[in-house]
């Protein structure tokens, strides 16, 4: 159980940084 909550994290971190990235390129993308 510990283990699938850690490999959910990770996985959200990830996402998290994904969308980090996706809102640099929309926000430079606009200007």
């Amino acid at each position: 159980m510990y283990h699938l909550a850690s490999i959910f994290l990770a996985f959200l971190q990830n996402l998290i940084d994904l969308f980090d990235n996706f809102l640099i390129i929309i926000w430079f993308g606009s200007i």
